[in-house]
Order: structure tokens, then sequence, then C-alpha cells
């Protein structure tokens, strides 16, 4: 450990001269009080740029592909359309990569609206609500309690989510009742079982749900 004389105090670390004074310090140099923190490798700006200008570039490639070998049928729209698709997708994850059930949850709502517009746009055959739909809600279900689970989530901090996972589960009930879905069991079996999640919440942790939904309200 190095010491001033002048100033008499100890100091950890390898440094140069006294932090108060500036003088000259005797003794030999120990480890640093503070661990180094680890830089990662990339950064969010660079994920960010790097992955646009691959977007951007096959978006190009299949514009100008395209129009020298099929001019007449204009297919490159939708291969733009699913290159902007996982652009987004792919921004949403680097964004909140370090905040994993909030990621889950955007990737959710963004990934399920994604493919009902592409559902519409491309002649409405329901596979939308028939399986994206139930299906990504059930799988965002089981992300979050295995990633609560492994990480050691407080309960605080995923059960708002896993309610709105759940009332966003019961989307699918809309479509049973009006009768517009041409595979009933996906959307059947995702409803009852936000039905069930929903009320095993509130029967077990209602009052601790209550408390974290007035903190994030300001109630």
């Amino acid at each position: 450990m190095m010491y001033c004389k002048k100033c008499n105090v100890s100091i950890n670390g390898n440094k140069r001269c006294c932090p108060l004074c500036q003088g000259t310090l005797l003794g030999e140099p120990s480890s640093d009080a503070y661990p180094q923190i680890e830089q990662p490798r990339y950064s969010r700006h660079f994920l960010i740029r790097f992955i646009s200008f691959i977007a951007i570039s096959l978006a190009v490639i299949c514009i100008f592909v395209n129009l020298m070998i099929s001019p007449k049928f204009y297919w490159c729209w939708f291969a733009v359309g699913g290159i902007l698709c996982g652009w987004i997708t792919a921004m949403i994850g680097i964004i909140y990569r370090k905040r994993l059930i909030s990621n889950i949850m955007l990737q959710l709502f963004i990934i399920t609206a994604m493919c009902f517009i592409w559902d519409k746009f491309t002649g409405w055959h329901k596979w939308s609500i028939d399986f994206v739909l139930p299906c990504s809600c059930f799988a965002s279900t089981v992300a979050i309690c295995v990633l609560s689970i492994v990480k050691k989530i407080p309960k605080n901090e995923y059960m708002v989510y896993l309610i709105i996972n759940g009332a966003y589960g019961l989307v699918p009930l809309i479509f049973i009742v009006k009768g517009v879905l041409n595979v009933i069991y996906p959307s059947a079996i995702c409803t009852a079982l936000s039905i069930i999640l929903v009320s095993a919440i509130f029967l077990f942790y209602g009052r601790s749900v209550s408390s974290e939904i007035s903190k994030k309200m300001h109630l």
C-alpha cells in the first residue's frame, strides 16, 4: 500500500502522486480498491449502425435484383417489408437488451402487430390470429416465468408484466366469440391459460401487485 507522508494517509492502487496534495508517495502499489469494469466488445450504437447498414444493403440488393430479373413482378417490396420487420425487431432487442422482461413484452406486441399487417395485406388468410397471436402470448409467458426463476428477479419486477401478458392473451377470446377463426384450438388454449394465470396472480399476490401498480401509476 502506498503512503503520503505529508497528508498522513494510505492510498490503495497504483497512483503516481497523492490525490490530495499531489506530493510524492512512498511504499509499494497495491490492487485497486474498485474492480475494473469490463467494457462491452461492441457498443449499442455500433450494433445499431451495423445492423442498419446490413438491412439497407439487403434492401437495395433485392430491389436491383428484382429490376434486372423480373421487372414486371415487384416481389422486392415483400422482401423489403420483411427486412424492415427484422430491423425493427433487432432494434428493440438491442435497445432493451439489459431490460429483458420489457424486451420480451415489446417483442410480443411488435411481432403480433407486424404479422397481423402482413396477413392483412397478403390476402387475409388469418394465420396471424389463428397461430401467431396465441402462440406468441404463450411463449412470452413461459419466457418471463423462466427468466424470473433463472435470474432470481423479485416478484414486484415481473408480476405486472405477467398481468399485462395475461390480459393480452385474452384478445383471442374476441376472435373466438366473433367466430372469425379458421383454427380455434390455439386461441382457446391461450385464453384458458391467460385466465388461469391472471387469477392465480391476483389470488396469491394480490396485495403486492396492487402496491406495485400504485407505485408505477403514482396513485
